[in-house]
């Protein structure tokens, strides 16, 4: 099967749904699989047999700081934009590899393979009402989680639920050295970890205010980038010897911090699905969040949940989960982790790609 997959991003340091296309892909061709990546920023080339195609596009950093098109289109968000800028190169590029089935995420690449006429499979995202009418157009509409199965269900779109995956596996304690030392992680004291796109939906500026109140005791750990980064650090001025500031870290890397703090936390106001939530809790870390929904669903018994509004409350729930280890050795914590291998969440998706071709022009029930 030739399986094209498409991004704005595709860098082992960018956001969830790269890190997950970065595993996908490579299982897929494991199995036997042709597979196209394209996207604008990412590798030139990959190792395992993926195949990346680069195309020109507009960066989301420079919509950052255009607020006068950011208000008239406040309904998108600025990876959709990143997307729109493909598309000139993107139609071409996508024609010539021709393939079997195309797996998307945002509206324009949608719109590019539907307009070519390619089997397409689309990820959805959480609370993107604006592509209503293309869910109408595409084979299949691929969801995260439960919330947004049942709501697209109920709509009467053709939808199925496939878990995000974590890569389940032991780090060398040398690389974890290697690692501190890097980013100057102290091996003494408490570490909070936070992992996020810096931006208003994300509100980091409750950890941090939450963290002012037990600074003394502790080192918060924060990795993104985005158009809040200087708000964020003005905010820090009195204690910035206590925050650790770090951008475009590698997934590697990513991992390694969730071994080397003790604490993960995600202030957000909501989830598409939270990949750095569980593989925070697939390290063996609390992770300390709001009761949003999608965290509750996914971190099952294992979260700690707070009121982050409540600067007291949050920091209190940080100190007890430092100081109170996770137990990962019991058979239902294992259990219940295993089912997010990326091994599993992979097999799931080229089922489903052979499902969608098969009975691509019969009425089916997923």
């Amino acid at each position: 099967m030739r399986i094209c997959a498409i991004c704005a991003g595709f860098a082992s340091w960018y956001g969830g749904v790269e890190i997950a296309l970065n595993y996908l892909s490579q299982y897929w061709v494991k199995q036997g699989h042709e597979v196209y990546i394209l996207c604008g920023r990412g590798p030139k080339a990959m190792p395992n047999g993926v195949k990346v195609l680069k195309i020109p596009f507009i960066s989301r950093k420079y919509f950052d700081k255009l607020p006068l098109i950011n208000r008239f289109l406040f309904f998108l968000p600025t990876f959709e934009l990143e997307s729109f800028s493909m598309l000139p190169f993107l139609l071409p590029r996508l024609k010539k590899v021709n393939p079997d089935l195309v797996l998307t995420v945002t509206l324009p690449e949608t719109m590019a393979s539907l307009l070519l006429g390619f089997p397409t499979i689309m990820i959805s995202q959480a609370g993107s009402w604006y592509r209503l009418n293309i869910y109408k157009k595409v084979d299949l509409i691929i969801v995260n989680e439960p919330f947004s199965l049942f709501r697209l269900k109920s709509m009467g779109f053709k939808v199925k639920l496939i878990l995000n995956g974590v890569e389940i596996k032991n780090i060398e304690p040398s690389f974890l050295e290697e690692v501190r030392s890097k980013y100057n992680i102290p091996k003494n004291g408490i570490k909070i970890l936070s992992i996020a796109r810096l931006d208003s939906q994300k509100r980091i500026h409750f950890l941090i205010e939450a963290f002012k109140l037990i600074q003394e005791k502790a080192v918060l750990v924060i990795v993104g980038e985005g158009p809040e980064l200087q708000r964020l650090k003005q905010m820090c001025t009195s204690i910035q010897n206590r925050v650790i500031f770090l951008s475009r870290v590698p997934h590697e890397e990513i991992l390694a911090l969730h071994k080397l703090c003790d604490v993960f936390s995600l202030p957000s106001s909501g989830e598409a699905f939270g990949l750095v939530i569980m593989e925070a809790l697939s390290s063996g870390k609390h992770v300390v969040t709001n009761p949003e929904p999608v965290k509750k669903f996914l971190l099952n018994d294992y979260g700690i949940f707070v009121n982050v509004e409540d600067p007291k409350k949050y920091s209190q729930a940080l100190l007890f989960a430092a100081t109170h280890k996770l137990d990962t050795s019991c058979i239902k914590f294992k259990k219940y982790v295993s089912k997010f291998s990326w091994e599993k969440i992979a097999q799931e998706y080229l089922d489903v790609f052979r499902r969608v071709l098969q009975e691509r022009d019969k009425i089916y029930d997923f």
